[in-house]
């Protein structure tokens, strides 16, 4: 399974990253997601790409080397045919 997808923060998001919006895209969410959590984030975002919904606490690492810890909601988005 391919992990390919767009990744729009908020200004919030972009803030606890450390980037503004244009240096922010065509960056991927795993890439800020410590290497400690980074297989558990991974194995959400496929549970919801199967239809699953998902809450987890994880710690990201912005591009200034700053450590958060955060927590995320994620359900799947269905479209409509």
């Amino acid at each position: 399974m391919a992990l390919v997808g767009i990744w729009l923060p908020n200004p919030a998001g972009l803030c606890m990253i450390d980037l503004d919006e244009e240096h922010a895209i065509r960056r991927c969410v795993f890439d800020v997601i410590t290497p400690e959590r980074r297989a558990s984030f991974i194995d959400m975002h496929q549970a919801v790409i199967k239809g699953a919904t998902r809450t987890l606490q994880c710690e990201i690492q912005g591009f200034k080397r700053t450590r958060r810890w955060m927590e995320t909601h994620a359900v799947p988005f269905f479209t409509i045919r």
